[in-house]
């Protein structure tokens, strides 16, 4: 187990609902997850609640981009990462491979096509990547090769620029279960 500090920034009125009832983790709709009428898309890497490695200014700068709110605060996570129950796009060669070999298959060409359709990618947002690093996590579960994914990380490149940059500026977590939040406090 790795002991990691992840920063999340939201505005002033989600964090009274975080202090007060804790955080709220998004988890996908298999319902719905195929059709068009899908409540919320992932983000990038999933479902989840985002944050930054060791890094309280690009979480302030994403949500300034993404809100534009002036009211704001910087949360401070303290995360206990196992290998085993995480995706890493870092440093995990396997994981990437894995995922490569996923994305490969034959039998899921038809699949991926249809949720080509629901899920695009943008500069911004790689909702089409979160769908199927979704579909990949479903079924590593069913296949039971996995318990489950606690966490998704991956380099991201965060839009800062005035030009389009695909350099990755900094290392996203995507937590997809919040015990393994150990702490958390304001920045």
């Amino acid at each position: 187990m790795t002991k990691q500090t992840i920063f999340h920034a939201t505005t002033t009125l989600n964090w009274r609902k975080i202090h007060g009832n804790g955080f709220k983790v998004p988890q996908p709709d298999w319902a719905h997850f195929y059709q068009e009428n899908v409540r919320k898309k992932p983000g990038s890497l999933g479902y989840g609640l985002y944050g930054y490695l060791n890094d309280a200014e690009l979480a302030k700068q994403f949500l300034l981009k993404a809100t534009g709110s002036k009211e704001y605060v910087i949360i401070k996570l303290t995360v206990n990462v196992m290998d085993e129950n995480s995706l890493n796009f870092v440093s995990n060669i396997d994981d990437m491979m894995l995922f490569r070999r996923f994305l490969l298959r034959p039998r899921l060409q038809g699949i991926i096509d249809n949720l080509r359709t629901i899920y695009h990618n943008s500069f911004k947002q790689h909702g089409l990547d979160g769908a199927l690093i979704e579909l990949f996590i479903r079924r590593l579960e069913k296949r039971q090769s996995v318990s489950n994914i606690d966490c998704v990380i991956c380099a991201t490149t965060t839009d800062l620029y005035r030009i389009h940059v695909f350099i990755p500026n900094g290392i996203e977590y995507c937590i997809r279960n919040k015990m393994i939040i150990s702490n958390y406090e304001l920045e």
